[in-house]
């Protein structure tokens, strides 16, 4: 099946295509061929309908001239809206194609004024195959009622659907946070993946499976508290986690082949589930884990990015595995650190990465028995600003030539220049002096930037 991202058409699983979009998401930021969308980030703790949470910038290019507060729905211009404090959602919101919405690390977007305020994503009346809008969380959203009808990926936060409310999802959603849905979760269609040491709890309702659910890690778990897991016809269940229930799992009249490899556990009753995968004593953390974490964190130190982490107690605790990625998906490996084998008091680990990506990265920890099973801790995010002040341009207002200033003589970067709508007009490798005569009199944007990401934006006025 393809998948079509703006400019992109690709053939992909459910996994490759978030990984696709986060990927096109973080250079969605940085990408001078989009200067024609729009950055919204917040400023300060505030409404969604203060401009003073905004900077006093509107978030709402919808309108052709300003209005008095943000606009309840994005425009769908490709606008990329950046939440970094506490933000109250005054306002039902709705995130239409292809604009995005990121809740990073720390910040929340809470519905705390009216019951009714929700989340909606992409446009119902829209083919959900064609869907671009997403919201890509770090951090904690909090509403009454959500809709998902096209891409939701939870990366290390949690998304908490409260007072009863109900999830409708109709697209992909991708768990390696925390869902929490006190009402009912309606798995309608797409893929619902749970990752890494992710988990979806249901509150007082049941959850509806009419599509395709993926635990794919031992640590992977869907807990429902007091209703039932229904499995319904066609629906499939796959991977390694746990399903729990406190009512009944029903399989329907789906063969027990639509259920492999998941462990699962209920208070009530189960049909047509493989009796060989009933699991009541390792579901959805209660495990024994071989170490207890305290805290993993990481932050910018000098020259690179600083590691620090503690275990309350190890048992049999081999070593353990420090991986980075740049995209939150895929993750090499960084170094090893030998653990304690056995102990019952704190004990403090750091590691130091002397060459950190530019820009977000991601930092994971992963914990190795002595008889090579694995623990996957969730992973923290860290922004590391390399100094770009080492590129330059001269002169500006130009005519005829600039001259690039770099203060490494060693390195290999490139030049772009791309005029106000985006489109690129020249690129240039490694040259010190470019001829800019047969540009015509305008504004420009010229992009400087190396191979290992040290980047230097600036605008060119040519006369």
């Amino acid at each position: 099946m393809y998948w079509e991202i703006g400019i992109f058409r690709v053939r992909s699983t459910a996994v490759s295509r978030l990984v696709l979009i986060v990927t096109i998401l973080m250079s969605m930021l940085s990408d001078v061929g989009r200067i024609q969308a729009a950055t919204f980030t917040t400023t300060q703790n505030g409404d969604w309908s203060d401009p003073a949470t905004w900077g006093g910038v509107y978030v709402s290019s919808f309108f052709p001239t300003p209005v008095t507060v943000p606009n309840w729905f994005t425009a769908g211009a490709g606008d990329v809206i950046i939440i970094d404090h506490d933000v109250n959602m005054d306002y039902p919101i709705f995130v239409r194609s292809p604009d995005v919405l990121i809740i990073n690390t720390g910040a929340s977007l809470v519905s705390t004024t009216h019951s009714f305020y929700n989340l909606s994503l992409g446009d119902p009346s829209t083919t959900y195959s064609s869907i671009q809008a997403g919201v890509f969380s770090f951090g904690d959203l909090s509403v009454h009622y959500m809709r998902n009808n096209t891409e939701l990926a939870i990366l290390g936060g949690r998304i908490e659907v409260n007072s009863s409310g109900d999830f409708d999802n109709l697209g992909d959603v991708y768990v390696q946070g925390a869902l929490d849905v006190d009402g009912d979760l309606n798995h309608n269609s797409g893929n619902l993946i749970v990752s890494g040491g992710g988990n979806i709890t249901v509150g007082t309702g049941d959850f509806q499976n009419r599509s395709i659910l993926e635990l794919n890690s031992n640590s992977a778990c869907v807990d429902i508290q007091q209703g039932a897991f229904n499995n319904l016809l066609g629906a499939v269940v796959l991977g390694s986690g746990t399903v729990r229930a406190f009512g009944n799992i029903d399989n329907g009249s789906n063969g027990t082949t639509n259920w492999s490899g998941v462990s699962w556990c209920t208070s009530g009753t189960s049909v047509n589930i493989p009796i060989s995968l009933e699991d009541c004593l390792n579901f959805c953390g209660t495990s024994v884990l071989p170490v207890e974490l305290l805290y993993f964190d990481a932050k910018t130190s000098g020259s690179g990015v600083q590691l620090d982490w503690a275990t309350a107690s190890e048992v049999n605790n081999s070593h353990f595995i420090i991986q980075n990625s740049v995209d939150g998906m895929q993750f090499s490996e960084l170094g090893r650190m030998m653990g304690a084998g056995n102990s019952s008091i704190q004990l403090d680990y750091s590691f130091h990465d002397d060459v950190p990506p530019h820009g977000l990265s991601y930092y994971r920890l992963l914990q190795v028995d002595y008889d090579g099973t694995t623990t996957t801790y969730d992973p923290v995010v860290v922004e590391y600003q390399r100094d770009e002040s080492t590129f330059g341009l001269y002169p500006n207002p130009a005519s005829t030539m600039i001259h690039i200033l770099n203060s490494n003589p060693d390195r290999i970067y490139m030049v772009k220049i791309v005029d106000r709508s985006g489109k690129r007009i020249l690129s240039r490798i490694g040259q010190e002096s470019i001829d800019v005569s047969e540009l015509r009199p305008d504004m420009y944007y010229v992009l400087i930037e190396d191979l290992i990401g040290v980047t230097h934006f600036e605008k060119l006025l040519i006369e």
